[in-house]
């Protein structure tokens, strides 16, 4: 079986921004573009196997099907639920944010 696409929320795509912007502004482009990089390859690593994440996040918050993949060389995590067909990917979150009301604020537009 191939790589299951990816369908970012557009938290997640937010979270990254907002990432992308913080080391542009406080470490350069090139740390930046290598964040960027990191999101692309944990992606990629979670469409190739969709169930290497830890259902941590799932079981303290009672958020049903959530796992979480950490980058490599960031602390920042990513936040997905596996489908059939494809992969949500919830949130990119950085551990000094508030995790617990990332992931609940997100239940809303569910």
């Amino acid at each position: 079986m191939g790589a299951r696409s990816i369908v970012p929320h557009r938290h997640a795509i937010d979270d990254a921004l907002d990432a992308v912007d913080y080391y542009r502004e406080n470490a350069g482009t090139p740390i930046a573009e290598s964040f960027s990089l990191a999101v692309d390859e944990a992606l990629e690593q979670v469409g190739q196997h969709p169930n290497i994440g830890s259902p941590r996040t799932a079981i303290e918050l009672e958020i049903e099907g959530i796992k979480s993949w950490s980058l490599k060389r960031f602390p920042h995590q990513i936040y997905y639920k596996v489908f059939m067909d494809h992969i949500e990917l919830c949130r990119v979150l950085h551990p000094k944010r508030d995790i617990t009301q990332a992931m609940l604020s997100r239940q809303r537009f569910q």
